[in-house]
């Protein structure tokens, strides 16, 4: 008997080399990485690609096992735009005046009192014409609104768009959170500005009183009193859960006037703008529109001695009134006097680091400040603002 393989062994093992290495004499190197070899070498990486390719089962996008969404050979492709779900508009803060405060209190004189000049007879004894000056005062608050991003955060997050009110750029991760600590920033000091629960899916965390308290979502005893905490009751309209009409502006307008005042905005809801929208309508078949600072576009009406645009927040109630005469549980409108409602800033906003103990960035973004509502004498109810309340 032979030794070695039989002829159909040696035939099959012949095919087996001749399909696996393709026609290649023995002996022929086709893989040299450092380069050892000089003679009788071929590049088999195209034959193998080749034969690879072709004798796998086709490729598909869950080749590879399960991955993100079960594709796992496929790259994600993140929207560079970062959707903001709870942005809101903040007008107030953006549309009222900013100036300058020393100290940590917002002081002024304002007169309250006075005798008119009067006609005398000829050579009467004169007296003293007088004035009164009340000094008020309201303290600076301070918010704040603290962030954080970890290393890995900054080192694998990538750049976009983050979606507010207005679209901001973001470059990393920490101008991101920047980028929405400011906003929430912003928020807080609106509503508190305005003093007014939001309604919605907000939840109020300050005491409700009628009339000359407020409530504000801030739990902390620092929030501001805002516009609603300082008008108080003056020239206030109860609607005792009736609808609003137009009427009703007026007086209230007119209210304002006969105080001195001169009331140049309204602010209100959503809604109670729309109910006056449909009211406009009805008398001229079309409601004005008007454009204000920074994009805001709003209607307006026309009030006894001008056009009033119609600023609507985001941060009001929207419940309907029950009868109940309060400020702040349900719709209502303010007409201000924007001549005299300015916001006093001790400091703008600002971002400032805070102390980096582990692989992180914390900072804060904070504001010190106060909304100033000039002529409101509570002693002789008088005030260059209104309001209507308890709409339904």
């Amino acid at each position: 008997m032979r030794s070695g393989i039989s002829g159909l062994d040696a035939g099959a093992a012949f095919n087996y080399y001749n399909w696996q290495f393709k026609g290649m004499a023995p002996g022929t190197v086709y893989h040299d990485p450092v380069g050892y070899q000089t003679n009788n070498k071929v590049d088999l990486k195209p034959q193998l690609k080749a034969r690879h390719f072709a004798e796998l089962k086709a490729l598909s996008t869950t080749s590879g096992g399960v991955g993100t969404a079960g594709q796992a050979m496929v790259p994600v492709a993140l929207d560079p735009l970062h959707v903001d779900q709870e942005r809101r508009e903040t007008p107030m803060i953006d549309l009222t005046a900013k100036v300058t405060n020393i100290g940590i209190t917002a002081d002024r004189n304002e007169r309250t009192a006075r005798t008119r000049g009067v006609g005398l007879a000829e050579d009467a004894s004169l007296a003293d014409n007088t004035n009164t000056y009340d000094r008020y005062s309201l303290n600076i608050k301070y918010y704040y609104a603290v962030g954080r991003t970890t290393g890995p955060a900054q080192a694998s997050i990538p750049s976009g768009t983050f979606g507010e009110y207005t679209t901001a750029q973001y470059g990393s991760a920490r101008q991101l959170e920047v980028a929405a600590q400011t906003s929430n920033l912003l928020q807080g000091m609106e509503i508190d500005m305005m003093n007014g629960n939001p309604g919605g899916t907000y939840t109020a965390g300050g005491a409700t009183n009628t009339d000359t308290g407020y409530d504000a979502e801030s739990v902390y005893s620092t929030a501001v009193a805002g516009i609603k905490n300082q008008i108080s009751d003056e020239n206030q309209t109860d609607q005792a859960g009736a609808a609003i009409t137009i009427d009703a502006i007026d007086d209230m307008i007119n209210l304002c006037w006969e105080d001195g005042g001169r009331p140049n905005l309204l602010l209100t809801d959503g809604r109670t703008a729309t109910d006056i929208k449909a009211l406009i309508k009805q008398q001229i078949r079309e409601a004005s529109a008007v454009d204000l600072a920074f994009g805001y576009q709003t209607i307006a009406i026309q009030g006894p001695r001008g056009v009033l645009p119609i600023i609507q927040s985001q941060f009001r109630r929207t419940t309907a009134g029950n009868g109940s005469g309060t400020i702040y549980g349900s719709k209502s409108i303010e007409a201000l006097d924007m001549q005299m409602i300015e916001n006093r800033m001790l400091l703008d906003a600002t971002f400032d680091p805070l102390a980096k103990n582990n692989d992180s960035d914390k900072f804060m973004i904070k504001s010190y400040w106060a909304p100033v509502v000039r002529a409101v004498n509570t002693t002789d109810a008088t005030s260059f603002h209104g309001s209507i309340i308890d709409i339904a």
